[in-house]
C-alpha cells in the first residue's frame, strides 16, 4: 500500500523548547522533509550544561534518517533565550533551507530588546534584533538558503492548500515524488519596513547568498501535494508613542552600525517611557500549524506515542479511539511558542485565520509558555479538549510551570522535561 510516515519529536531539554518534525518515506532512511519549531532552553539537563543538553538533542536529530544534515525549514517563534539559544549550534551543524522569523519593525524589536531582563545576554541579543537576518547568516557557517519574515495577519483567513493529485495521475504511485516547498513571497517588506541593511535582496557571506524575502500576508507554505505549514504572527495593536518612533528613525544608521551611544540614547529614552510597563520578548510569539493536505490522503493515524522509556500509544489511543473513527481524520499539530491564548478573542483571531478545516484537524497542541497561567484562558480547555495530546515543555522548577489551573483544565498533559516524546503516524493514498 502506498503511504508516507510523519513523526513528530519533543526533545528532552528542561526550561525550552525544541521540536522537530518529518516527513518519512518508508523505504528510504532519509526524510522527505525536514522541519525544526525553536531551539533553546534555560534548563540544565541530564548531559551537563545547557549547551551540553542541546547538543545531545542536536545528536538526535541528525539521526532522523542514517545521517541528516539539511534541515528544510527552521521556524523561531520569539526572541527569548530558552526558545533560541541553541540555534547558533544548530546552525553550526545543518544547513537551513528556509528559516521562518515573525516580522517587526526596528522600533518593535528595539523595545522588546530594551524591556528584556539584563542577564547577561542583553547586548547580543540587541545585536540579533537590531538585524536578525545578518546575525543569523553571520553564525551559519553551513549556509541559509532563504531567511522568511512572517507579516502580522490582516484578519483573514488563510487560503485552502492546493494539493490533490488529479485522480488519473501517472505520478501518484510514484514513490519518489518531488517534496518542494511553494509560497508566496514578496521582496518589498510591509508597510514602512526599518530592516535596510541587506533587506530585501541577497545577503552575501563567504560565497553564500541569502535570500531575505517576506511572506504573503495571511498565507502558508506548502509541500505540495503532501504537507502544510500555515504561520500565524498576531497583529499588535499596542500604541508606540510617537517620541519613541521618532528617536528610532533618527538614530537608525546608527544603531544598525551597532553604536553603543545611539543604544544607551535608547535606553534613557526607554525607561523615561515605559518605566518597567514596556514590551517584554514574549509579546511576540509566532504560532505555526502544520499538517496534511487532507484531499491527497485517505485514512491519516496516530499509532505511536512515545515518552522516554515507556511506550504509552495502547494507553492514549484507547482513550481517544473515537478520533480515528470513519470519516475523523485529525492529526494535524499547533505550535504555539510563548504566544498568548489569554482571551476569547484572542482564540477566536487564531481559528479564524486558520480556518475551521485545520482547526478541527489539530490532533498535537504544544502549550503556550510552558503552560503559564498568564497566556492561558479558561476557555482554552473546551476548545481543546478533544486532542490526542496536549504537550507542555516545562521544568517545574523554574517558575512552577506548568501552573495547577493550566493542568486541570488541559487534562491529560503530558510533560517533556528529563523524558522526551514522540509521536508517529501513517497517510495513506
Amino acid at each position: 500500500m502506498n503511504y508516507i510516515r510523519f513523526r513528530y519529536n519533543y526533545y528532552s531539554i528542561g526550561q525550552g523548547l525544541f521540536s522537530s518534525g518529518a516527513l518519512l518515506d518508508p523505504y528510504k532512511q532519509k526524510p522527505k522533509y525536514l522541519w525544526v519549531y525553536d531551539c533553546g532552553s534555560a534548563s540544565k539537563g541530564a548531559f551537563g550544561t545547557k549547551a551540553q543538553n542541546i547538543d545531545h538533542s542536536l545528536d538526535k536529530l541528525s539521526r532522523v534518517g542514517r545521517k541528516t544534515e539539511t534541515i528544510d525549514l527552521l521556524t523561531l517563534s520569539h526572541f527569548d533565550k530558552d526558545h533560541v539559544n541553541g540555534v547558533v549550534q544548530l546552525l553550526t551543524r545543518f544547513r537551513v533551507k528556509i528559516l521562518l522569523l515573525p516580522y517587526l519593525g526596528l522600533t518593535e524589536r528595539l523595545l522588546i530588546a530594551l524591556g528584556s531582563e539584563s542577564d547577561g545576554d542583553t547586548a547580543e541579543i540587541l545585536d540579533f534584533l537590531i538585524d536578525p537576518a545578518s546575525y543569523l547568516t553571520e553564525h551559519a557557517p553551513k549556509g541559509i538558503e532563504r531567511i522568511v519574515f512572517v507579516p502580522p495577519s490582516s484578519g483573514d483567513t488563510a487560503p485552502p492548500a492546493e494539493g490533490e493529485y488529479p485522480p488519473e495521475s501517472p505520478d501518484r504511485d510514484k514513490e519518489n515524488r518531488e517534496v518542494e516547498p511553494r509560497y508566496f513571497s514578496e521582496q518589498k517588506p510591509p508597510e514602512d519596513d526599518t530592516l535596510v541593511r541587506h533587506a530585501p535582496g541577497l545577503i552575501a557571506k563567504s560565497g553564500e547568498k541569502t535570500q531575505v524575502e517576506y511572506l504573503g500576508a495571511d498565507t502558508g507554505i506548502t509541500i505540495s501535494p503532501f504537507w502544510e505549514f500555515i504561520p500565524y504572527n498576531e497583529k499588535r495593536i499596542q500604541a508606540i508613542p510617537t517620541s519613541f518612533k521618532n528617536q528610532v528613525m533618527q538614530l537608525k544608521d546608527q544603531l544598525l552600525n551597532n553604536s553603543k551611544s545611539a543604544i544607551a540614547q535608547l535606553r534613557s529614552l526607554y525607561d523615561s517611557t515605559f518605566g518597567s510597563d514596556g514590551p517584554s520578548r514574549n509579546d511576540i510569539s509566532l504560532f505555526l500549524y502544520c499538517g496534511p493536505i487532507y484531499s491527497t490522503w485517505r485514512n491519516p493515524s496516530i499509532y505511536g506515542v512515545y515518552g522516554g522509556e515507556k511506550y504509552m500509544a495502547r494507553r492514549w489511543i484507547r482513550n481517544h479511539r473515537f478520533h480515528y473513527a470513519s470519516g475523523v481524520r485529525m492529526v494535524s499539530q499547533l505550535y504555539t511558542g510563548d504566544g498568548y491564548l489569554d482571551t476569547l478573542d484572542r482564540i477566536n483571531a487564531l481559528k479564524e485565520h486558520l480556518g475551521v478545516e485545520r482547526w478541527t484537524a489539530i490532533s498535537v497542541f504544544q502549550v503556550m509558555h510552558h503552560g503559564s497561567r498568564k497566556n492561558w484562558c479558561p476557555q482554552v480547555g473546551p476548545e481543546f479538549r478533544d486532542l490526542c495530546l496536549k504537550v507542555c515543555c516545562s521544568d517545574p522548577s523554574h517558575y512552577g510551570h506548568p501552573h495547577q489551573e493550566v493542568k486541570n483544565d488541559l487534562r491529560p498533559l503530558f510533560q517533556v522535561n528529563l523524558n522526551p516524546l514522540t509521536i508517529e503516524g501513517r497517510l495513506y493514498l
